[in-house]
């Protein structure tokens, strides 16, 4: 995989004289903008996490608080269960292999992700290749359906210049861009390891000079070859992913996992965490670095961001804006730098 980020993921820290937590961690998505208009915790990836880097720190303090010496605590946000059994896009692969189960698999996604059904059954006829959703992507700026669990577009406040599309859409007409996997859902797993691997290297950069070290018992070779090997659409089912799961990890999986049979909706507390920080959100929309080069538009972006947001605004793409804008202001030097030291030492 792409520069070993599974590796990190799969580190397991020695457990003699060590404290070790089952957790999935603090409810942090109200508090990782509290300093995003202060400090960039400096790891080894630019701007691809920087609230993910608060929410870190974040949870890093309200662990150390709560115990002394070294912690090993198991978060599974970033490498849980849901990193094989959320994602819908075996719906495609069952729709050209399997046509009959999907109307029954489109009943039961609908049930635990409320994706509307029309939309669903929209993925699981979808014929394209991965490379023809690409340069359907590169063309309209919006994903095509049954490759990704679910459907993106570039934000209206970005600019998409008229040069970079024909650049791009030049670039993939010269060359293939093969999946990760010969299927869908082995495409859409193999790319949740590989970003989670990442989340979790600049999360363990954050929280281990602080005694935290973090432990991903689900990106283990056993759980990843289980999963891999696992027929169409089985992870898809919370009664079935369990016992698969409990074969490859043991006792490592929590039993708040081990019952649990719904993914979490998360939507509501970013945006609690966006309102109650609305005066940092507002700082870091005024005299927009990316928008003097041209990148967003700032009015657009800073009336998105500081609402109303409608059902349609999805929260991440707010986020990763601002990510973009926070590592361009500590490159310029507007804000101050700090080093990782041990967490809630170091203060700007």
């Amino acid at each position: 995989l792409p520069a070993q980020d599974t590796s990190w993921a799969r580190v397991i820290v020695d457990a003699t004289g060590v404290e070790r937590w089952k957790t999935a961690g603090p409810d942090s998505f109200p508090h990782v903008f509290d300093r995003i208009d202060e400090t960039l915790l400096r790891t080894d990836l630019p701007f691809a996490g920087e609230p993910v880097k608060m929410r870190s720190r974040f949870i890093a303090e309200a662990v150390s608080a709560a115990t002394s010496g070294t912690v090993t605590t198991h978060l599974t946000g970033h490498f849980g269960d849901e990193l094989f059994s959320s994602g819908v896009a075996h719906l495609r692969d069952l729709g050209l292999r399997r046509p009959l189960e999907v109307r029954k698999r489109v009943e039961l996604l609908h049930a635990r992700t409320r994706i509307p059904r029309r939309t669903l059954m929209k993925w699981a006829t979808s014929r394209s290749s991965y490379h023809q959703s690409l340069q359907d992507f590169v063309r309209d700026g919006h994903t095509a359906p049954g490759w990704l669990s679910m459907e993106s577009s570039i934000p209206p406040w970005v600019h998409y210049r008229e040069e970079t599309r024909e650049r791009l859409g030049s670039q993939l007409e010269h060359a293939t861009v093969p999946p990760l996997g010969t299927t869908a859902e082995q495409h859409e797993t193999l790319s949740r390891l590989i970003t989670s691997g990442s989340i979790l290297r600049h999360e363990s950069q954050i929280m281990a000079p602080a005694g935290i070290f973090v432990d991903a018992p689900f990106g283990d070779d056993r759980v990843v070859d289980a999963v891999l090997r696992s027929p169409t659409g089985k992870l898809q089912d919370p009664s079935r992913v369990k016992p698969v799961l409990l074969d490859a990890i043991g006792d490592e999986l929590p039993q708040a996992i081990v019952n649990r049979t719904a993914k979490t909706d998360n939507t509501a507390a970013i945006w609690t965490g966006l309102t109650q920080n609305a005066s940092r959100l507002r700082t870091m929309s005024t005299n927009m670095l990316a928008a003097q080069r041209g990148v967003v538009d700032e009015g657009m972006f800073r009336a998105s961001l500081l609402g109303p947001h409608p059902p349609s605004l999805l929260p991440m793409s707010l986020w990763r804006t601002l990510a973009v804008e926070a590592w361009l202001r500590d490159n310029e030097g507007v804000r101050h730098q700090i080093s990782v030291d041990p967490i809630g030492v170091n203060h700007p």
